[in-house]
């Protein structure tokens, strides 16, 4: 094991690779690098009663199978960090004990640290521990830590009670600092979803230019018995939902790699981490852009799959709308990509470039069969596009195509 380095007034333990686990330390952070740190990292966040690592294995040794050493194995340039604090019996030691809320501020400041070095940052939270990352945010947010929030490109909450739990049992709440937290509608869960819904959107929007961009993924379990689909998936789309057969603690202790909720987690995950290769933090975040007094270009783009009329062969249509409030922009390159493969889309009634005025739409199209094979089904957020200042924009499903319609730009030939 490495030797711990100082962060603050906190060590934070760093081990490379995943063929030993930590010892057990009262610091909140540990981080599994692959030698030395990748360009993304995660930290993993358990819920009430959890430890640092067995919350998210469901048998034997955590060095060997469960969420983290998966994750470690299956997404290269991920680092996996697991954060621990007390809940539950762990608070009887009363003098360690501190708020949830307080506990959100020493989270926030290990995010701080980590942002100088990595470049994406996930939080991924378990029960209370998505309420604890959220409120991490928050706190950054409160700090007014643009640079910090710009790394945070994604949370994943996997059965975490977002408006509370109405099952919490009231001698709980009434006596405990957990319980109190997860009492549906309670005053941290209450404050958390006002700040989040005055300031965090999930995708950049032109009406807010300044709205920090944080998606939010979901995993909830469908035999949950202490958090409900509401509470669970309150204010997410439904496209970044899935809803797996497991109850509350299963759902985040994967036996294997072909379980359907972790190849969903993994494929989000790796999709995030592929991203952060050609996407700088200014792109994902229009509070850091108009802090900088830059000029906000937005573009969107959006792919679905159809097929041109008297023809068999599926494509992927990429469509690419100009919502900047004032700029034209213009489209150098537009390619598909993968931890695996560069593929440019290229048509020749679609040459490149292509100058879009406001609010005007461009489309290209590629062969279905030209994508990696394992990738066709969720290729959609794997195109990326440019402009000419250099920016490169992500690519998301479109969820909302019409049955028939045209190709802007231009009449296909």
């Amino acid at each position: 094991m490495a030797a711990p380095r100082r962060w603050g007034r906190f060590a934070m333990p760093e081990l490379n690779h995943f063929d030993s686990l930590a010892a057990p330390t009262d610091e909140p952070l540990v981080i599994h690098q692959h030698g030395s740190p990748g360009r993304a990292l995660i930290i993993l966040v358990h819920g009430l009663g959890g430890s640092r690592y067995h919350t998210w294995t469901s048998h034997g040794d955590p060095a060997k199978a469960g969420l983290p050493k998966f994750l470690y194995d299956d997404v290269p340039g991920l680092d996996i960090g697991l954060y621990a604090y007390r809940t539950l019996l762990g608070r009887l030691k009363f003098w360690k004990s501190i708020p949830l809320k307080r506990e959100a501020q020493v989270l926030a400041d290990r995010i701080r640290d980590q942002s100088t070095i990595y470049r994406t940052i996930v939080l991924a939270g378990h029960s209370m521990g998505g309420i604890l990352a959220k409120a991490a945010v928050c706190e950054l947010i409160k700090r007014n830590d643009l640079g910090t929030l710009a790394s945070v490109r994604a949370l994943l909450l996997m059965a975490a009670p977002q408006a509370g739990s109405l099952r919490t049992p009231g001698f709980l709440w009434r006596f405990s600092e957990d319980g109190r937290v997860l009492k549906a509608h309670g005053d941290l869960i209450t404050e958390i979803q006002r700040i989040f819904t005055d300031r965090v959107i999930a995708d950049p929007h032109p009406a807010q230019p300044a709205g920090i961009v944080i998606p939010a993924f979901v995993v909830a379990g469908a035999e949950d018995n202490w958090v409900d689909q509401f509470s669970a998936g309150l204010n997410v789309h439904s496209s970044r939902m899935n809803n797996i057969r497991g109850s509350h603690t299963s759902a985040v202790k994967p036996r294997t790699r072909t379980d359907d909720g972790y190849k969903w987690v993994r494929d989000r995950i790796r999709d995030i981490v592929t991203r952060s290769v050609t996407q700088s933090p200014a792109d994902t975040s229009g509070a850091i852009r108009a802090a900088r007094g830059e000029d906000d270009r937005i573009v969107v783009v959006r792919v679905h799959r159809a097929f041109f009329s008297g023809r068999s062969e599926e494509c992927h249509f990429i469509n690419v709308t100009n919502l900047s409030p004032t700029r034209v922009v213009e489209i150098t390159h537009v390619w598909y990509e993968d931890e695996n493969h560069h593929i440019p889309v290229v048509q020749v009634p679609r040459l490149l470039p292509a100058r879009l005025d406001l609010d005007a739409s461009w489309e290209t199209w590629i062969e279905s069969s030209a994508l990696p094979r394992e990738h066709r089904q969720d290729a959609s957020s794997r195109f990326r596009v440019r402009i000419s200042t250099g920016r490169v924009f992500c690519s998301e499903a479109n969820t909302s195509v019409p049955p028939m319609g045209f190709v802007p730009g231009g009449a296909a030939r």
